[in-house]
């Protein structure tokens, strides 16, 4: 009786850890998904339209830190979500705000996941 428990309590372990990194992966994927709508326009990779080097967001990353971090915030290792959340509702600079009824706080934390899932890539 003993060795069924165990075996039991083994299995739903294994039941659940593997759950929560299917969960892991979906919030990544979202996290993925919403930040290439909102944020790409601004924070991804490419040319400026004014002929600047890089995109508005990540051009002013750049500037901001004289190329000591890495511009793409998806690359960077040191944001986290209180960072995120403080700059996402209230706007930095020419980035305007954003209500929760357009990114909502699981949307936030889903990007962080995403940021702390490739920074090391």
């Amino acid at each position: 009786m003993r060795i069924g428990r165990i075996t039991s309590i083994l299995f739903l372990s294994v039941w659940f850890n593997q759950m929560a990194w299917g969960q892991d992966d979906n919030r990544i994927a979202h996290g993925k998904r919403v930040f290439e709508r909102y944020c790409t326009l601004c924070h991804g990779e490419g040319l400026g339209a004014d002929g600047a080097p890089m995109l508005p967001g990540t051009h002013a990353i750049y500037i901001k830190y004289r190329g000591e971090v890495p511009p793409l915030l998806q690359h960077r290792s040191d944001v986290n979500i209180e960072l995120v959340k403080t700059v996402v509702r209230n706007g930095l600079a020419s980035m305007p705000p954003f209500r929760q009824t357009e990114v909502t706080d699981s949307d936030l934390e889903a990007i962080v996941a995403w940021f702390d899932s490739v920074a090391d890539e």
